[in-house]
């Protein structure tokens, strides 16, 4: 579980002497990201858009780009991508290149660059 915890520690010696210490520590929930290798937008709410998933993520900002290397879309988490060009046209079926920076909730980034399958 996250949160706040206090850890006693007692210790005792041969003699027969014992002595505790105590601490607070902090247990922060684990940045993980994991970024689907397809997705299949075609309005039936299945798969509809493609973002980052995982634990303790904060924003995102993702690049996707087409087989040209023409950035075609520039996602977030208020905007994520849905399968359409920066116009609202609908990308066609095909592999996209995707360039991501994820902030976790306690300040880590992490870059990532990985492909998409675009299924529809």
């Amino acid at each position: 579980d996250t949160g706040f915890f206090r850890i006693l520690l007692s210790a005792f010696s041969a003699e027969g002497c014992w002595d505790t210490a105590s601490l607070q520590v902090r247990v922060v929930q684990l940045f993980r990201i994991f970024l689907p290798n397809a997705f299949t937008p075609g309005n039936d709410r299945l798969n509809e858009v493609y973002a980052p998933s995982g634990t303790a993520i904060g924003s995102y900002t993702m690049r996707i780009f087409n087989r040209w290397g023409q950035m075609v879309y520039l996602a977030d988490e208020k905007h994520p991508f849905t399968g359409h060009d920066h116009s609202g046209r609908p990308l066609p079926e095909g592999v996209y290149a995707v360039s991501a920076e994820v902030r976790s909730v306690h300040g880590e980034r992490a870059f990532l660059q990985t492909t998409v399958h675009v299924l529809r």
